[in-house]
């Protein structure tokens, strides 16, 4: 028995040693490691997949750290709920992203919300893939010296298009002229029959916490533990940490944040899934999540879209401001006529899963625009861009629908020709 307990109190000295060593190598590391935490690391290290996207021929001409930034930072700021159009970034101050704190909009080269050319569309008009000064308002703002203003947002459609330009109007605020550039998210929510039609990106998490927390919200039950009741156990551990001991957790994990971390933007950019050699005419379709190849299905989902372009028509000339409805090009658009082999294998296999879908979306959104234009005299507002990039070698997509900035040029180029030859 007096052995036991030497060797117990052996172990014990030992093991006290050691967490004390280890203690003071977290102090050393946590300095380090310039304030970096291990919830920020670990955020990076979720979209690293994404980073990948930085090393494409697309961004060939900006530096490394720009590139790496451009997408880093679409992943930083945090969302908020907004009345009527369901959610928006808040304020952020980044490298290449910068968002205004009290509206949530992204800024712009010649950014002004009163009396200039209003943007609306979702996440390609937003900017994903470009920096402030790149994204299309920017780049029409360049181009014509005029002020814009940039109102898209990642994931919305056109009924939260025509939301956003309700409130805006109704602050008494009114725009120059109104551009309006859709197609791909109104196709990616209603071609899926498990949601339901019109929706939002955030439509489904919206219910589940109305329809299971709102009796505990009513009788004053902390939001944050009603939000965390239903995460799943790990997302749970992490959501409880972060709230409640983050800075100690970051002091723990010290020594591996700091093994973790690359010197360097170029090791951050090789991160994520590799390109294979397999050109995209290789893959087959292994998924079948939208229907718009259906053509019952299609026509529904375009009659949102058409619906929305039309009230926006509407509203915009009894007010005497003139709107122009960009179909947008996307690479699910018959994708054999793009340069699309430097992308991912993830994305290619999902741009040849929502091929045929999206090709049945734009044609009803077509055949219900042109039935529909006449009664309204409205035909001349549609710009068709959905074959804007078609037999165009040069690499302008980051996956199925987002442009780098060089395509973004295209797209301005595209809507002033349109607009002067109207």
């Amino acid at each position: 028995m007096r052995g036991f307990f030497k060797v117990t109190g052996i172990l014990l000295v030992n093991l006290c040693l050691l967490i004390g060593l280890y203690l003071g190598a977290a102090a050393i590391f946590h300095q380090l490691n310039d304030g970096k935490s291990w919830f920020e690391q670990a955020k990076v290290q979720r979209f690293d997949k994404n980073l990948v996207r930085a090393t494409y021929p697309n961004y060939q001409k900006f530096e490394p750290a720009t590139a790496l930034a451009i997408f880093e930072e679409y992943y930083q700021p945090t969302t908020a709920y907004r009345p009527f159009v369901g959610y928006r970034r808040n304020g952020f101050k980044g490298s290449v992203v910068n968002i205004l704190e009290d509206s949530g909009f992204r800024i712009s080269t010649n950014h002004a919300i009163d009396n200039s050319v209003w943007f609306f569309g979702g996440s390609s008009m937003w900017g994903t893939g470009a920096t402030d000064s790149t994204t299309i308002p920017s780049l029409y703002a360049s181009k014509t010296g005029e002020q814009v203003l940039n109102l898209g947002e990642s994931g919305y459609n056109s009924l939260q298009e025509l939301a956003q330009l309700n409130i805006m109007l109704a602050r008494g605020l009114r725009p120059a002229k109104v551009v309006f550039y859709d197609g791909f998210n109104d196709s990616y929510y209603h071609c899926q029959r498990n949601i339901p039609i019109p929706s939002h990106a955030f439509d489904l998490q919206f219910r589940d916490i109305v329809q299971n927390h709102a009796l505990q919200a009513l009788e004053g039950e902390d939001v944050r533990k009603q939000v965390t009741r239903s995460l799943k156990p790990s997302e749970f551990l992490s959501t409880y940490l972060k709230t409640n001991y983050a800075s100690e957790v970051d002091f723990l994990l010290a020594p591996l944040i700091y093994a973790t971390k690359s010197e360097t933007p170029e090791q951050d950019i090789q991160a994520g899934p590799t390109v294979s050699d397999k050109p995209i005419s290789q893959f087959n379709r292994s998924q079948t999540y939208h229907h718009c190849d259906e053509t019952q299905q299609a026509e529904k989902a375009a009659n949102v879209l058409v619906s929305s372009w039309l009230a926006v028509h509407s509203i915009l000339k009894d007010r005497n401001i003139p709107v122009h409805f960009v179909l947008q090009p996307a690479a699910t658009y018959h994708p054999e006529k793009y340069n699309l082999n430097y992308l991912t294998d993830y994305d290619k296999q999902r741009i040849v899963d929502e091929a045929d879908s999206y090709k049945g979306f734009t044609k009803a959104v077509m055949d219900a625009w042109q039935e529909r234009c006449v009664a309204q005299s409205a035909c001349d507002a549609l710009v068709d861009m959905s074959k804007l990039f078609f037999d165009d070698s040069t690499p302008v997509f980051i996956d199925s629908v987002h442009l780098s900035p060089n395509g973004n040029q295209k797209v301005v180029d595209a809507l002033l020709a349109a607009i002067s030859e109207g």
